[in-house]
């Protein structure tokens, strides 16, 4: 959070950790009697997926959680929780949550796997704490929104999936009067997690299909995308540091299964090279470089959900990075540093 604190998930509560260490509960989450109860059985909270799965702060003692198909305003120092955001049907929680640029205070958009072809929105969270549609995607165009990235230069840059012509790489003005493609039609513009700097837009390829990458795109320069370097596997969550920015690859299922195969499965996506998570710092200037790696358990991945590392949101202060690790090796639903003494 802006004042250093770091916000957390425990059972059903929002914890709160200073920078004095020590954990305090805040806002209870309003799960139902047998989730709350298996919520705190590691194996059965992976499969029923009660972990949030995003948090932005939108103000000091408020944040917006993505958690059971929907999104909820929180206030910290009250413990009040309101929904401001149920899920269409067809999809689920948000995959991202970022920042406004004024105009709104947090953009997302509609995410999961909207099997029918429907439309898409983008959504924003207005000063009177409102939600409202900023752009809709006509039905049939984009299966996803992956996230909604702030641009330097006003405006956001919007990745959407998965395959194909519906990946790509949108521009959006300010109020989301204008959207236009980009870089569409190419794995290589299939990305979830993205930075804007002052050399272009960097960002990580998540596909389960074809090798990952970190890329440079640099929209003034016809959009040809700039190789940074491979990666082990696709890429889903991301933050910042003061060395640059940070990419972490998942450990991700064969797409091509389906039905109970796909759930039982441990065979890796084509494009996932190692059953690790990647640490990877990147930075405008320079190329790629490699901070760590977890090995990811042995269980299903789509039952038990990936293997993967979750940066918090936020800018983290030099050598003092940490994720939480899910379904990974010894670490499995704990807090880990990452790169220490290499950030």
């Amino acid at each position: 959070m802006g004042n250093g604190d770091l916000l957390g998930y425990q059972g059903d509560f929002i914890v709160r950790c200073g920078k004095a260490g020590g954990f305090t509960r805040t806002a209870r989450l309003p799960l139902p009697g047998i989730k709350r109860f298996l919520g705190h059985v590691r194996l059965a909270s992976r499969i029923l997926r009660v972990e949030p799965r995003v948090a932005l702060e939108i103000s000091p003692d408020c944040i917006l959680l993505a958690w059971q198909r929907a999104v909820f305003a929180i206030d910290l120092s009250a413990n009040s929780i309101i929904k401001v955001q149920e899920a269409r049907a067809g999809f689920s929680d948000p995959l991202a949550i970022s920042n406004g640029n004024g105009y709104v205070l947090a953009v997302w958009g509609d995410y999961g796997a909207n099997n029918d072809a429907e439309s898409v929105n983008i959504y924003g969270l207005n000063s009177m704490r409102e939600v409202v549609i900023l752009h809709t995607f006509p039905a049939g165009t984009v299966r996803h929104v992956h996230n909604v990235v702030r641009r330097q230069r006003g405006g956001y840059y919007i990745f959407t999936g998965d395959m194909e012509t519906a990946s790509g790489i949108y521009l959006a003005r300010e109020d989301f009067a204008t959207v236009e493609p980009i870089a569409t039609g190419d794995q290589r513009f299939r990305a979830v997690r993205g930075f804007d700097t002052s050399a272009g837009l960097i960002y990580a390829t998540d596909s389960a299909t074809t090798e990952n990458h970190v890329f440079l795109l640099d929209e003034d320069a016809s959009c040809s995308p700039v190789d940074i370097g491979a990666i082990n596997g696709p890429c889903i969550y991301g933050g910042e540091c003061s060395s640059g920015y940070l990419f972490t690859t998942t450990v991700e299922p064969d797409e091509s299964l389906s039905g109970i195969r796909s759930l039982l499965s441990r065979r890796l996506g084509p494009g996932v090279k190692t059953r690790e998570s990647q640490v990877l710092l990147a930075k405008s200037d320079a190329g790629l470089v490699e901070i760590s790696r977890f090995e990811g358990d042995a269980l299903p991945m789509k039952l038990f959900q990936y293997g993967s590392l979750q940066i918090p949101m936020g800018t983290a202060p030099e050598g003092q990075v940490v994720a939480f690790a899910r379904s990974l090796r010894k670490c499995d639903g704990r807090l880990v540093e990452i790169g220490s003494g290499k950030l």
